[in-house]
């Protein structure tokens, strides 16, 4: 049995002795009796030079107080406990987590402290690191949605205490940024990136606004103190107290969010966002390549009064994509109709998903009349929604929010398709009244896509339609500039054997100049010329300029918007060949449109103002 302890003895010495683990025993005033290799090379002392000493003739007075009065509770309470300290040690601060428990005598009296420590300091750096990684953006260092929704929380429970004071959330769409990334890289956008936000910390600074960023040698804000708070303590740069605060923030891949509290009005923040557009309007130098950016901004006040961060956010969202829409102002103030327009248009949206599935789409027929014979000569194809609650909706309403989401493609196909069909069935009810034509309008949306010429020949080959009854309309705003793609694109719809018009001529971006480069058929001037050619000098000679160089390259012209007898004498006068508008018809659905192709041989005397 001796022997057998004797060995239990050695197995339990080397087990000691071996761990990297400090392991050490104090007796119940403190002083160590017990201390194993590792604590003494943890502490840089001989284990002789520790025995018999307190913690306070190893460490500084401050780390010994703390390390004791967990001592002494747990003593006082019997129990273990396994707690962080944080022990400076020849200028140099680790963390350990160490496991303490009473020792006790054979009555069962408590005698001294034993205590297992493990340097977990490489483990809560990481651990911070990732703390710091979920708060803020590794490129800019700037905090992020999730650190700026909590700060932005703190503010509005401030706020409810204050109802006098004033914050406003700034959302920035830095615009282009994507154009620079697809172009120069991701690397030159990291840079222009941390160059806007650096300008914008420079415009907080300069107008005297206290600017957080984030230090990611910093530690852990979280720990004793509201996110507020910590976030204001950490700058030491501005320490006036009247100083406004700001927060800036990465929410987004080309988007940030500015949070100004103590604001005493607001135009404040109004010029604020005035000085941050300016700042920004100056070119960035990457590398050699000068680029441009510009940003636009919505602003939302504290006094709309929400209580939840992700309302004001979306509110200064919704400003900021307002501006996007106008196209006009810099800068916009939130104003709570704009959530109900942006609600009402997601359903608008919802909605016209759901009437593709559900084919709740017509196809409507607008007559064109040759202006010298006052006879038919075709149709444009127009779509029209017959929604199963609201009833019809107006193309205005909906045909943005198909562009914008895409839909229209779709859209597109549908009416091109039923387009074609009715062609082929009037051509065989009245073959004595063709030829006519059909004109459909393309989308930019469908004309960017890979494909397209394939999804249009096929559709020619299912209907059976002969290509020369078919004319595809090309509004002039969708033709971006880039003239050898479109020439080769418009070309390859030629190719087809479809004849081309371009749409609402005159408003758009096509010259004069390389019109005769594009392989068009007709130009179709837009209705505002035509409204406008009565009382507007200038509208009249537009449209005789188009129609004489129309017809200079062989194209013959719509005048689109006819709506008086006196319009249409002017367009005869100006040699135009063709017109549509409310004068002849309004659109009109299928049954409508054939029985003006039996019964009519002149719409502009037999049906006015249909």
């Amino acid at each position: 049995m001796e022997i057998s302890l004797s060995d239990s003895n050695n197995i339990l010495r080397a087990v000691i002795e071996g761990t990297t683990d400090a392991i050490f025993i104090k007796d119940i005033q403190g002083k160590y009796v017990f201390v194993n290799s590792a604590t003494a090379k943890i502490l840089g002392k001989p284990i002789e030079e520790i025995i018999g000493k307190d913690d306070t003739e190893l460490f500084n007075l401050e780390t010994a107080r703390k390390i004791m009065e967990i001592d002494r509770r747990i003593m006082s309470i019997g129990q273990s406990e396994t707690v962080e300290e944080v022990i400076p040690i020849n200028n140099k601060t680790q963390i350990y987590l160490a496991t303490k428990n009473v020792c006790r005598n054979s009555q069962g009296e408590i005698i001294g402290l034993i205590g297992i420590s493990r340097d977990i300091t490489e483990r809560k750096r990481s651990e911070e690191k990732l703390q710091l990684y979920a708060y803020y953006d590794p490129i800019t260092g700037l905090p992020n949605r999730t650190l700026f929704m909590k700060l932005l929380a703190e503010t509005i429970k401030l706020k409810n205490n204050n109802r006098d004071s004033l914050f406003a959330v700034l959302f920035l769409s830095l615009d282009r940024f994507q154009r620079v990334k697809f172009s120069l890289g991701h690397h030159l956008a990291d840079r222009l990136m941390i160059a806007a936000t650096e300008r914008i910390e420079t415009a907080l600074q300069n107008h005297h606004f206290l600017l957080f960023n984030a230090d990611l040698e910093s530690s852990l804000i979280f720990e004793n103190q509201s996110l507020q708070e910590a976030t204001l303590d950490r700058n030491s740069t501005f320490n006036n107290a009247e100083c406004k605060k700001s927060i800036v923030a990465q929410v987004g891949l080309d988007e940030l969010a500015i949070l100004l509290t103590n604001l005493s009005e607001s135009n404040d923040a109004t010029y604020l966002a005035e000085q941050i557009y300016q700042a920004l309007s100056y070119p960035f130098d990457l590398d050699g390549q000068e680029v441009f950016m510009s940003t636009s901004i919505g602003i939302a006040f504290s006094d709309v009064g929400y209580e939840q961060p992700d309302d004001y956010l979306r509110a200064a969202d919704t400003a900021m994509h307002q501006i996007k829409q106008l196209s006009k102002s810099r800068y916009a103030v939130f104003e709570p109709t704009w959530q109900t327009q942006a609600v009402e248009r997601l359903q608008l949206e919802t909605d016209l998903r759901r009437a593709i599935e559900r084919q709740e789409f017509h196809v409507y027929y607008q007559p064109i009349i040759s202006i010298k014979t006052d006879k038919l000569i075709g149709f444009e194809a127009l779509v029209r929604w017959h929604h199963p609650n609201k009833g019809w909706v107006s193309p205005v309403e909906f045909i943005p929010v198909a562009e914008e989401t895409g839909l229209i493609s779709l859209i597109d196909r549908y009416v091109l398709r039923e387009a074609c069909r009715q062609m082929v069935i009037w051509e065989q009810q009245f073959p004595h009244k063709f030829p006519l034509t059909i004109s459909v309008n393309l989308s930019a949306a469908q004309l960017a896509q890979l494909g397209l010429i394939e999804r249009i020949d096929q559709i020619l080959k299912e209907t059976g339609i002969k290509r020369e009854h078919l004319k595809i309309e090309i509004t002039e705003s969708s033709l971006t500039g880039n003239h050898a793609s479109e020439i080769a694109m418009l070309q390859q719809l030629k190719n087809l054997g479809i004849q081309l018009s371009i749409d609402d001529f005159g408003t758009g971006y096509s010259s004069l100049a390389r019109l005769h480069q594009l392989p068009i058929d007709t130009l179709k001037i837009d209705r505002s010329f035509v409204n406008q050619m009565g009382s507007d000098s200038e509208s009249l000679e537009i449209i005789r300029t188009i129609i004489s160089l129309a017809h200079i390259l062989e194209m013959d012209v719509i005048a689109e918007g006819v709506e008086t007898s006196e319009q249409l004498l002017q367009l005869q006068a100006l040699e135009c060949e063709y017109s549509q508008g409310f004068l002849f018809s309004r659109p009109v659905d299928r049954q409508t449109a054939e029985r003006l192709i039996s019964a009519c041989s002149s719409l502009a005397s037999e049906y006015p103002n249909n």
